[in-house]
């Protein structure tokens, strides 16, 4: 059928994808950075106020790394100015011409002309508003075919998604078509053009102990138990279970 792609369809699938190996697997390695991205033009105030605006900045960015679901990525911090001046110098030229004519012994030199240059420089004040969002992913290593010992390679690889989705462009499309979905305009005149910067990643490996039998109806037991005896016993049961086999087939 012809579905829709939305961006909650794919935090839904990609989560339920990385959960359903994450519970099977025996070793889970979590790997998780920062990176500081810079919106142009959006007002770090209005997105403080607006837990919407933070959600779709969320999407955004869930939507340019993959592997790495909206509910794995959280914002640390929004820092920024709502008025950030920037002043740009626009240097002009005038040219002035004057003609002139002059009475050398009796001689008239007409149609002299003298250009006069003047140089301007005119100072241009501007103001606009700029937000600085700081993200933290956490990955779930083996759910991307990465293990602890590859946790370098999965780093650069979603570090370079990143900062080619800013590069073109991709990321601002997601923030506004994101902003737009939850209905807020905070975006509408975002520019997402700077390159992040990204933290060392910090990795943790979990273990998760495999599957133990079913458990007895009693209790039983335990001695403290040398070597020598382990081998014992098992050479013991080893041998009855033969010789009990041996007899079945007499």
């Amino acid at each position: 059928p012809n579905v829709r792609a939305t961006y909650r369809n794919k935090t839904v699938v990609e989560s339920s994808c990385l959960n359903s190996y994450s519970s099977s697997a025996q070793t889970k390695t979590l790997m998780s950075f920062t990176t500081d991205s810079t919106f142009d033009g959006v007002s770090p105030t209005e997105m403080k106020n607006d837990i919407n605006a933070q959600n779709a900045a969320i999407v955004a960015m869930s939507m340019s790394v993959s592997g790495v679901p909206a509910d794995q990525i959280t914002i640390e911090s929004i820092t920024g100015s709502d008025n950030r001046r920037l002043d740009i110098s626009l240097s002009t030229t005038t040219t002035t011409t004057k003609s002139t004519n002059l009475n050398l012994k009796g001689s008239y030199l007409n149609n002299n002309n003298i250009n006069n240059n003047n140089h301007n420089n005119h100072n241009i004040n501007l103001e606009t508003a700029q937000a600085v969002i700081t993200y933290k992913l956490t990955a779930t290593l083996e759910a991307l075919g990465f293990t602890a010992g590859s946790a370098d390679l999965a780093y650069s690889q979603l570090t370079n998604q990143i900062s080619t989705s800013v590069a073109s462009g991709q990321f601002q499309q997601n923030l506004k078509a994101a902003g737009q979905t939850v209905g807020v305009s905070t975006f509408t005149n975002a520019e997402v053009t700077k390159i992040p910067t990204y933290s060392s990643p910090e990795v943790v490996l979990l273990v998760t102990a495999p599957p133990t039998g079913q458990p007895t109806s009693q209790p039983t037991n335990h001695k403290s138990k040398s070597s020598e005896d382990d081998d014992g016993n098992v050479g013991a049961i080893a041998g009855g279970v033969i010789g009990g086999f041996i007899g079945l087939l007499i």
